[in-house]
């Protein structure tokens, strides 16, 4: 098994680090002492397991099928470390970080389509950046109209938050202030990756950290945020507690984003969770439909069947059926290793219901 800290253990390591997992990658290691040798064991990230030994079956052959293969090609530990990586919010252009798993393993090479958590690529932000551009617009009192000849690329966002805003008030502005800091805090500590690959930095800023350092304009903006909100039923804190997430990867970013800009326009503290979860019902529902008709792509494809139960009469269903088991091409060890690992953190997340981690 190599060492170097591009591949193998070393790098999930890494990443563990990074993401603050490393005692569940080492619980599970401990558990079952004799796969410690093999990447499978590492490619649970955001799955959770039952049990003294979480193992099924199932993962058990997959550590098999590893061992089979001998010396695994490193554009395939690549991957593997893709599959650990997939969080169970989708990312925030999803499905495209899970078909580009799919793209990567039909083509044996890593998809550049993929995003890691706590990085983002230079489109997100971008689009976060116009964003935040028009909100700086709003604050120097432009018209709507203003708005819209400024800002094309984002004009359903400009009528959004235009509309959900309201007529300007002190706690209005300096809410929208905090949130454009944070924003920003994020765009500029998150590691740009247009590349699918992990980039290894171990002084990389960790900007999800509890306690990250404090600078005197994020002060400045909370202190004139607790005087406007003097006297109102606005909660200061749990309104900056929100800002805890690191938003700038959630599937629902710009949803989150326009849900905050309606509660400061309601001069709303905090969001109703109920509400959030409803809200969410409709991003989770088409998330498992694109999970379920995937599972079922890669059971057909490894066992050489097409898909069961008419998916392919069903334009959406055979839509997603053409980004995913349709781009793995025919099979080989190393790619059916791949696979079944995919197929099996996709079920782990199907288990745990996304909808909660999709509410904003």
């Amino acid at each position: 098994m190599r060492t170097h800290p591009n591949y193998g253990p070393s790098r999930f390591g890494y990443y563990a680090h990074r993401m603050g997992a490393w005692i569940q990658a080492r619980h599970y290691r401990d558990i079952y002492p004799d796969a410690q040798d093999c990447i499978t064991p590492f490619m649970w990230g955001f799955t959770v397991f039952d049990g003294d030994r979480p193992f099924d079956d199932e993962i058990l052959g997959l550590i098999e099928m590893e061992r089979a293969i001998g010396d695994v090609p490193d554009w395939a530990i690549d991957i593997a470390l893709q599959i650990d990586a997939l969080p169970h919010c989708g990312q925030v252009n999803f499905p495209e970080p899970l078909y580009a798993v799919f793209r990567g393993i039909g083509r044996e090479e890593p998809d550049p389509g993929y995003t890691f958590c706590f990085e983002a690529s230079s489109a997100t932000k971008d689009a976060v950046e116009q964003r935040l551009l028009a909100l700086d617009r709003w604050l120097d009192g432009a018209t709507v109209q203003d708005w819209r000849r400024r800002f094309p690329d984002v004009s359903a966002f400009v009528e959004h938050a235009y509309s959900a805003l309201g007529a300007s008030t002190d706690l209005k502005r300096v809410a929208v202030e905090r949130m454009a800091w944070h924003l920003r805090f994020l765009n500029a500590s998150f590691t740009t990756n247009d590349g699918g690959l992990l980039s290894i930095d171990m002084n990389a800023p960790r900007p999800w950290t509890p306690g990250r350092p404090e600078t005197g304009e994020r002060e400045e903006i909370e202190r004139r945020l607790r005087e406007a909100a003097e006297d109102t039923a606005f909660d200061v804190d749990r309104f900056i507690s929100e800002f805890d997430h690191p938003w700038l990867c959630h599937q629902r970013l710009f949803d989150q984003i326009n849900a905050t800009l309606a509660r400061i326009g309601r001069e709303e503290s905090a969001y109703d969770w109920d509400e959030a979860v409803e809200a969410a019902k409709p991003t989770a529902e088409e998330m498992c439909r694109v999970y379920d008709v995937s599972m079922a792509g890669i059971t057909a494809w490894a066992e050489g069947d097409e898909p069961d139960g008419g998916l392919r009469d069903a334009p959406e269903a055979d839509a997603i059926l053409s980004e995913t088991c349709d781009r793995l091409g025919p099979p080989t060890d190393v790619k059916l290793w791949l696979a079944l690992a995919l197929r099996k953190k996709i079920e782990r997340f199907r288990i745990q219901e996304p909808v909660g981690a999709l509410a904003v």
